[in-house]
């Protein structure tokens, strides 16, 4: 086992212990789990809050705004909102938020406030992602409808300390280039680059944004330095190497489930580098297991997302899980968790019962609730 593994098995171990020495601990640091204070400053590559403490995101995702018939959705909202306060140890709510129910819908604005409002009187930070799958055109890029997002809710809440943006959920189209520039970079017109996206955030507002990296947030393999490197007599967007989000700090990259094998050294490779050697700033955006028939479940869930989330804590890199809904990472209530169960029985499929022993979630609550006692 390498050095860094064994420290970290070593403290894990000493944690289990603490909480096993006290009866009703896990209970008792749920009650008390500490609060964001904003604003938020980025120094050393890390995000860093207004009382000198280390920013790490322990978040729930709500996704009831992102879709179309998003009224219905109010009330499980809220439902959600207030068990990631009461149960989940969370410090941060993502909502998001459907930019076409934004730009078209009349009183979603009033809605998205009273979201946003709610949480914050439950003191938690609120992170609002602009989110365009349920768009019409279900646009893979960022588009001047994103822009119009942005010039609405960036100054919204230009002064509101708690507030962070997300810029666009999990970019999917094209290379590096297309992800960073857009337009002539792009495999067809109209698309806004991920740098020019942010820049209009910043001239809104001072807010912390955070950056989706490309092939749907599962990979920042090409975003470290600070400024794009040339191979020497490239002549081409292909000798590019580096592919920075420039000039817009606070901000910090998103990866949202990374490809490959379920190992550090690839959790390195995607996106781990940029924290273990101080480049920039990383959160992982939407992180989640669930006995499901979909892309980002693991075969071997029960043995490596723990591990995971072992190397998050080691590397300070926060977290918002997805989501509360019922038969996701709850049963029924979105206040109580499902586990993994019997681990030879897991399974990436459908489960029938939403109740069912079937998902990560005991093992995130008790990750979070152990970050917040760092």
């Amino acid at each position: 086992m390498p050095v860094g593994g064994w420290l970290r098995a070593v403290a894990v171990v000493a944690l289990v212990l603490a909480a096993a020495v006290v009866p009703g601990r896990a209970r008792a640091a749920a009650a008390g789990c500490d609060h964001v204070v904003g604003p938020f400053h980025q120094a050393k590559a890390q995000i860093w809050q207004a009382d000198g403490r280390l920013f790490v995101p322990r978040g729930i995702t709500v996704s009831g705004l992102e879709h179309p018939n998003w009224a219905d959705y109010v009330a499980r909202d809220d439902d959600q909102i207030r068990a990631a306060a009461a149960a989940w140890c969370a410090n941060v709510v993502r909502l998001q938020v459907g930019q076409w129910n934004l730009n078209n819908s009349p009183g979603f604005v009033r809605a998205m406030r009273a979201e946003v409002g709610y949480a914050e009187r439950l003191r938690l930070a609120v992170v609002i992602n602009d989110q365009a799958e349920w768009d019409p055109t279900s646009d893979p890029m960022p588009t001047d409808a994103s822009k119009t997002f942005w010039r609405t809710v960036a100054p919204m809440y230009a002064r509101d300390p708690l507030v962070i943006f997300d810029a666009f959920n999990e970019p999917t189209l094209g290379s590096w280039a297309c992800w960073h520039d857009g337009g002539a970079a792009c495999p067809r017109p109209g698309f806004t680059g991920m740098q020019a996206l942010a820049a209009l955030i910043r001239r809104h507002a001072p807010n912390l944004i955070w950056v989706d990296g490309p092939s749907v947030a599962t990979t920042l393999t090409r975003t470290g330095g600070t400024a794009r490197t040339v191979q020497l007599g490239a002549a081409t967007l292909a000798g590019v190497q580096s592919w920075p989000i420039t000039g817009v700090q606070p901000r910090a990259y998103s990866i949202h489930h990374p490809g490959g094998p379920h190992t550090e050294a690839n959790w390195t490779a995607k996106f781990g580098y940029l924290a273990a050697q101080r480049i920039a700033p990383v959160v992982v955006g939407e992180t989640t297991q669930w006995a499901a028939a979909r892309a980002e479940c693991w075969s071997d869930a029960p043995s490596r997302y723990p591990a995971y989330l072992d190397y998050l804590a080691w590397l300070h890199i926060g977290a918002t899980a997805w989501s509360l809904d019922p038969g996701v990472l709850v049963g029924t209530r979105p206040t109580q968790p499902t586990g993994f169960g019997v681990r030879s029985q897991w399974k990436c499929v459908n489960a029938v019962d939403p109740a069912d022993n079937h998902s990560a979630g005991k093992k995130i609550k008790a990750w979070y609730e152990r970050l917040s006692r760092r």
